[in-house]
């Protein structure tokens, strides 16, 4: 092969992707041409048959029409598809976001959750309270003595003088 004859199988190439109407049609031009047994592997493979002095030359060339298959390639797939990839609507600040579903409810909270109902139906309702505590409420109120062993690990968590997190 010389270099004459691969500069009619670049030009025939680029025919046949400027002919191909389908994405289907581009893809076969690409399997003859670029795939594993398509004719520029073969071309590639010929390239230690070329004598030593025209080998620069021919690499150069094949290389350049292997540039420009897949550049032709990509214009008319692009140009088949309606426009370059991404080439949708502009942005539009004005219209509303999208909503995104959020995550499920934690395995715990669906355990207190369910407990809450069946005790619920049993005539029993849950009673809230402050998660903060005067230092009254907390111990005085429930009858703790002052100075009792177990407070010790009770009255750990205090904000101030009189505020605690509640124990009990």
């Amino acid at each position: 092969m010389n270099l004459d004859e691969l500069a009619a199988l670049h030009a025939e190439s680029l025919a046949a992707i400027g002919q191909a109407e389908t994405a289907a049609a581009i893809e076969q031009v690409r399997i003859r041409y670029l795939g594993r047994n398509g004719l520029l592997p073969a071309v590639m493979k010929q390239l230690k048959e070329v004598p030593a002095e025209e080998r620069p030359a021919f690499g150069r060339q094949a290389n350049a029409w292997r540039q420009a298959l897949d550049a032709a390639l990509a214009a008319r797939g692009e140009t088949l598809a309606g426009g370059p990839a991404g080439a949708g609507p502009a942005f539009d600040a004005s219209l509303p976001g999208r909503w995104f579903a959020t995550g499920a409810q934690h395995p715990v909270s669906r355990v207190i959750d369910e407990v809450t109902r069946i005790f619920g139906r049993l005539g029993f309702t849950v009673a809230d309270g402050p998660d903060i505590e005067t230092r009254f409420n907390n111990f005085t109120a429930l009858n703790t003595a002052a100075h009792r062993p177990s407070m010790d690990a009770a009255d750990t968590f205090w904000f101030d003088d009189d505020l605690l997190l509640r124990t009990q």
